[in-house]
């Protein structure tokens, strides 16, 4: 993360894919998964910035921004 180098071990983008089928399968009558839905906001937050390729853990990028 010092390095902002994040070699793909699980891509960005396959882990919001997963974030959502997550949430697509508590939905309608299932419980609101809060927690999961602003993990994936950040997620989409980092793709849009260019890290979709990269590891899951890119997404520090868009969180440290926040600060």
């Amino acid at each position: 993360m010092t390095r902002h180098d994040y070699p793909p071990s699980f891509p960005l983008r396959l882990a919001l894919k997963d974030a959502r089928l997550a949430m697509d399968a508590a939905a309608p009558d299932g419980p609101r998964l809060g927690l999961l839905e602003a993990v994936a906001g950040r997620f989409a937050e980092a793709i849009a910035a260019g890290h979709a390729e990269q590891d899951m853990s890119a997404v520090y990028e868009v969180v440290r921004a926040v600060r």
